[in-house]
């Protein structure tokens, strides 16, 4: 299943909401509190367009700006089956290094130092490290190398597991229909 969308955005407020907090914010890394609170950092360049395309699970995101045309990411949003509500958001794009990137944002809640264990199928666990939380999320990152791509795209499920405050774990689990097209997109090949 493929859709498309396409919008016109104006200004720096729609790639901050296109990002959704996840990837290719500016300022944002080791040095990202003290620049925001020593200086104004540069205001990023104007989307000229954005495109929305679903892929099953996926929805991929592009955005054409002025110094970098078609930056993609690729965001699966798992719902609690009962309530509805999002309850994990699993994102794959480029880094402000041009490095392709894998985020897991998860609710707060949570012991920072077991990460974010990933299972793809019946293959090893890989953990994300939580790189910053807020009073509204934590977000674990992995680099999405070939070979994470590879085992992604062939997967067809996947569990993502995290530590509560408690010591209790709880597991996501959801399926990667989508993934080989949607990470194709993202990855520009």
């Amino acid at each position: 299943m493929k859709n498309k969308v396409l919008a016109v955005a104006a200004g720096a407020v729609a790639v901050a909401a296109l990002a959704g907090g996840l990837l290719l914010l500016p300022g944002v890394g080791e040095d990202g509190l003290a620049l925001a609170q020593n200086q104004t950092p540069a205001a990023p360049s104007a989307p000229q367009r954005i495109e929305t395309t679903v892929h099953d699970s996926w929805t991929v995101t592009c955005r054409d700006v002025a110094d970098k045309k078609n930056a993609c990411t690729a965001v699966l949003r798992v719902a609690d089956n009962q309530s509805g509500n999002v309850v994990l958001i699993w994102a794959v794009g480029k880094d402000q290094s041009d490095k392709l990137t894998s985020v897991i944002q998860t609710p707060t809640g949570i012991q920072i130092e077991p990460g974010v264990a990933l299972k793809v199928g019946n293959g090893t666990s890989r953990k994300l490290a939580y790189a910053s939380c807020s009073p509204r999320q934590c977000d674990a990152t992995l680099p999405a190398d070939a070979t994470f791509l590879k085992e992604v795209t062939a997967g067809t499920e996947a569990t993502a597991t995290i530590t509560l405050l408690d010591g209790r774990t709880a597991e996501f689990k959801f399926p990667l229909s989508g993934s080989a097209a949607a990470l194709k997109q993202v990855s520009g090949s």
